[in-house]
């Protein structure tokens, strides 16, 4: 019987690094294997809702005008 400290389904236990991780798949994966593992683990763009859209453009605005805001307070300064 496996212990706590032994068993790799303990959350609790030490993970590998993602580093180690990916080498270890690396290593056992042939190429064509791996190649199905990168195309399985690969989630690409997220489709987003229009008022979610609506809203990051706002935030993009927002910064621009902070940006502008400070560049001209500093300038003032000087």
């Amino acid at each position: 019987m496996p212990t706590a400290a032994n068993d790799s389904n303990n959350p609790h236990g030490p993970h590998p690094s993602p580093a180690s991780e990916s080498k270890l798949v690396h290593a056992v994966l042939e190429e064509d294997q791996l190649y199905a593992f990168k195309q399985k683990t690969h989630f690409g763009r997220r489709e987003i809702s229009p008022n979610l859209h609506i809203l990051l453009w706002a935030l993009r605005i927002y910064v621009l005008v902070m940006m502008v805001i400070v560049v001209v307070q500093i300038l003032r300064i000087i």
